[in-house]
């Protein structure tokens, strides 16, 4: 999008990727209590400093003793077998311990690392959220409610409401990202009184990259209290190693200072977060916020992870769909303009007679044929030296048979003076050998896009004297002009 402001310009891959680590933070949420095993005796080297409030044992009483002397660990072997860390999977089982309550069980989450086994453990609630019956007939309803669907507005307004309802979280929303990053929020399902993001956008330092590569693996993120203490791990870094513990998988892993005063500036005092996935790709998040703590079981994350991952493979269906179809009525078009030029006795005259097919095959509103030494305008165009000048720039930078682009002076800037024909570029090239192509032409189109907030990036000064990238304090709509940018091909 032009006159889009480049939140991350003042930093380095390296210097992002540190101030939002998610791989290695020192703590994680006081839901649920975090081991560190050996991958041959199953030995505790490392746990969560609230081991006693869970699992009745300080860590002192629990460091270097096998875990096999607390529980039975069969599921976690037999798991194991299934998964590696290469994999990128974490395995839920549940388990259950002997405490001086009673019996305790427990929702458990174990993943192998390059030097440990990583082993999660949620107690579950004292009684069911809702029973299996009402989460399970729900889920089964709303899969056939989405493949019945016509339109992606219906699908992920039925994901929205669904799993709000599920979930009773204030607001669920589906968020959508544009090609570099920013997002827009594209479906939502709220209480009545909260402010509606729905269509508003978000600049793309919002979700910075390397948290955007941690979605991309598909991953599900729940913070139940955003202003919950932060629960170190004992001792700090592996006794074998010396080295800090990879928690990328980690269920339980902190969010980053940022992360929590960003939702804090938004009202929200806990989040759900699950990745929609389009070909393999990150295509969007379902975003879910409360205005107070709210924890929800390990059984209704599953639910809708699984709804979210069926909603995604819908959606993908259904784009494909619409490409199929669009790539119909191109291959319609083309048959016709192959059979025209069969017929005809001139190449140029088959290509512009009609004007209007060669316009409609790609709904430009002015095209330019070139064919060697020879250049013929048809439709609304530059001038014939402004056009062998945008020719003479492609000749030399563009490399690929097909290019395009909505906004052509971001990266030919004489183009800033032919907005009102060419703002916009498609350029088809036939034959570089004889120097046969044809462009098409597109005239700006003034877009109003409305922001959650001023989109223009917020940053501070360490005591080092270093940008640091904060979150924004505003998310009242805010409104841009955008210029010099067609309507997309």
């Amino acid at each position: 999008m032009n006159d889009r402001v480049n939140a991350t310009s003042d930093y380095t891959s390296d210097q992002l990727i540190e101030e939002y680590s998610v791989h290695l933070p020192d703590t994680i949420q006081p839901y649920g209590v975090l081991l560190s095993l050996d991958k041959t005796d199953f030995s505790i080297l490392q746990i969560s400093t609230n081991s006693e409030a869970y699992l009745g044992l300080s860590p002192q009483q629990l460091l270097g003793q096998s875990l096999d002397t607390l529980m039975d660990v069969a599921q976690i072997r037999a798991a194991l077998q299934h998964v590696s860390p290469e994999h990128n999977r974490v395995i839920s089982v549940q388990l259950s311990m002997e405490t001086a309550g009673g019996v305790r069980q427990f929702d458990s989450f174990v993943h192998p690392t390059d030097t440990t086994i990583i082993l999660e453990m949620e107690p579950l609630p004292p009684s069911p959220q809702g029973n299996f019956l009402s989460v399970h007939t729900l889920t089964r309803e709303t899969i056939f409610q989405i493949q019945q669907t016509k339109t992606l507005p219906d699908l992920f307004n039925i994901l929205v409401r669904d799993v709000r309802a599920l979930t009773g979280f204030d607001r669920v929303h589906v968020y959508r990202f544009d090609e570099q990053g920013a997002g827009e929020v594209i479906a939502e399902a709220k209480h009545d009184e909260l402010q509606s993001f729905l269509g508003l956008h978000f600049p793309e330092q919002d979700i910075p990259a390397p948290i955007r590569e941690f979605y991309a693996k598909g991953k599900l993120r729940i913070i139940p209290d955003l202003q919950a203490e932060r629960i170190p791990l004992t001792p700090a870094m592996n006794p074998r190693t010396g080295e800090p513990l990879d928690v990328t998988l980690s269920v339980l892993r902190s969010a980053h200072p940022c992360c929590i005063e960003y939702y804090q500036n938004m009202g929200t005092s806990a989040a759900l977060v699950i990745s929609l996935i389009k070909d393999h790709k990150l295509w969007g998040l379902l975003s879910c916020h409360h205005t107070t703590e709210k924890y929800v079981s390990y059984e209704v994350r599953s639910a809708c992870e699984l709804l979210t991952q069926m909603a995604a493979l819908e959606m993908s269906n259904k784009v494909r769909q619409d490409d199929f179809e669009q790539q119909a009525r191109i291959h319609a078009l083309q048959s016709e303009l192959i059979g025209a030029i069969a017929q005809a006795d001139n190449f140029i005259d088959a290509l512009i007679r009609p004007q209007e097919r060669l316009l409609t095959l790609v709904n430009a509103s002015g095209a330019a044929i070139c064919l060697g030494d020879r250049l013929t305008l048809i439709g609304a165009t530059p001038t014939e030296q402004q056009v062998q000048a945008i020719i003479d720039w492609g000749d030399r930078e563009i490399t690929d048979t097909l290019f395009y682009t909505r906004c052509l002076s971001d990266i030919y800037p004489d183009a800033e003076t032919l907005k009102e024909t060419a703002s916009g570029l498609l350029m088809l090239r036939i034959s570089r050998v004889q120097h046969y192509l044809i462009l098409w032409f597109r005239p700006e189109v003034l877009q109003s896009v409305n922001w959650a907030g001023n989109p223009q990036k917020v940053t501070t000064r360490n005591e080092e004297g270093h940008q640091e990238l904060c979150p924004r304090a505003s998310f009242e709509h805010w409104q841009e002009l955008v210029h010099a940018s067609s309507l997309p091909w």
